[in-house]
């Protein structure tokens, strides 16, 4: 978890493999087993936090904001952000500065 805390932009399965010293597949099953949720769900759900804080620290476009914590492209963390957040992240964006009281919903652990 601290590594991919430390690496979430551009971290691969082959990347936690190497600097633990296991193979990808073992890693993912282990950690599904310790966390309830898959290698995966959790790298995206460290990304999205990443990109909330972003959205609203920064002016960055959501296509910059995407590309640094680690997605493809604009259209790829707008999925995700809805599944985690249940908004697109221009709308989070929007409503954050319109009513600032409101307190961002958390991601959900599961993924």
């Amino acid at each position: 978890m601290e590594y991919v805390s430390a690496h979430f932009a551009g971290v691969t399965m082959q990347d936690l493999g190497i600097a633990l010293e296991k193979s990808p597949y073992y890693l993912s099953r282990l950690f599904r087993s310790e966390t309830g949720m898959t290698l995966k769900a959790y790298v995206n759900r460290v990304r999205i936090e990443a990109a909330r804080r972003l959205l609203l620290d920064t002016s960055e476009k959501i296509e910059t904001v995407a590309a640094l914590v680690g997605f493809h492209d604009a259209s790829h963390l707008s999925r995700l952000f809805l599944k985690y957040s249940g908004r697109r992240p221009g709308d989070f964006r929007r409503t954050w500065w319109e009513d600032p009281v409101e307190v961002p919903r958390r991601v959900p652990r599961g993924g």
